[in-house]
């Protein structure tokens, strides 16, 4: 029979934090220190407080108004993101064929090393497209498409920004890099698909893929889910709480998403057929 003390109970835990946070900068990534907004989080929680000050007053606002228009601004906005996403899918992609990333253990390199530094900027990059991506809602609120203002959509845009900021404050690099080569991926793919749509009806017409770009989305995190579980089970010195945050997000996103897919192309098929 075996007898446990207090003192095994209290070693356990101290090991499993030393698990949860191995390697990971007390004060965040050095490297990052003096970078554009990188010094604490206090300007990522502005922006997200700003950003929730314009959804709300914004609506309340354009209850009056008629809807603006923005197909020019749209085409433009839509072009440069797929621009930066293909940007940092590349820098991204770049580290991980040059330094053959591993896809069950790939810590952080904090050095100066050229890919290094490379991975780290992707990643801030990354953050800094997060940002954009909130032009999306505002988007949303001038041309008052409240119907695409949802929770999901507000969510999705939230965290990622915390996510972004909290991966190029202390894990930039290692396996945080298959996350941003993913979602920069399909977030080409999304905003070609919108810059496209903002061309017209005439264009519109031929915009018969919106469907798959949700389910590409799904697949995206999906992956995200099996990659996180894997890093997690896999002895490494990759700090695990980035893991259960990423394995824990892709979870809840899943579900959001399938349900949106569920209510908007499934029910709706189903609906048209029995009309």
């Amino acid at each position: 029979m075996h007898y446990y003390t207090l003192d095994s109970f209290v070693d356990a835990k101290q090991i499993l934090a030393m698990e949860f946070f191995y390697t990971l900068p007390e004060n965040g990534d050095i490297r990052v220190k003096n970078w554009t907004l990188m010094q604490d989080v206090f300007p990522t929680v502005m922006i997200a407080v700003v950003y929730i000050f314009a959804i709300i007053f914004g609506r309340l606002w354009m209850k009056n108004q008629k809807p603006f228009e923005l197909r020019n601004f749209m085409f433009i906005y839509n072009i440069l993101q797929v621009i930066f996403c293909s940007y940092v899918t590349y820098e991204s992609a770049y580290v991980w064929y040059e330094e053959r990333y591993s896809f069950l253990c790939q810590p952080v390199d904090y050095s100066y090393r050229k890919t290094a530094i490379r991975a780290c900027a992707a990643c801030w990059w990354y953050y800094i497209l997060k940002i954009a991506d909130l032009t999306d809602t505002i988007i949303f609120v001038l041309r008052k498409k409240d119907n695409q203002i949802t929770f999901l959509h507000v969510y999705h845009h939230l965290t990622m920004l915390f996510f972004s900021w909290y991966g190029g404050k202390y894990v930039a690099g290692g396996q945080s890099i298959f996350i941003s080569i993913l979602n920069s991926f399909i977030h080409i793919i999304m905003y070609a698909y919108y810059g496209l749509s903002a061309c017209g009806s005439h264009i519109q017409k031929y915009l018969w893929w919106k469907r798959y770009l949700t389910q590409a989305q799904i697949i995206q995190f999906i992956a995200v889910i099996l990659h996180s579980s894997i890093n997690l089970l896999t002895p490494c010195n990759f700090p695990k709480i980035f893991d259960v945050a990423f394995l824990v997000y892709g979870m809840s996103i899943l579900l959001l998403f399938s349900n949106f897919y569920l209510q908007n192309y499934i029910k709706k098929g189903k609906d048209k057929k029995t009309t």
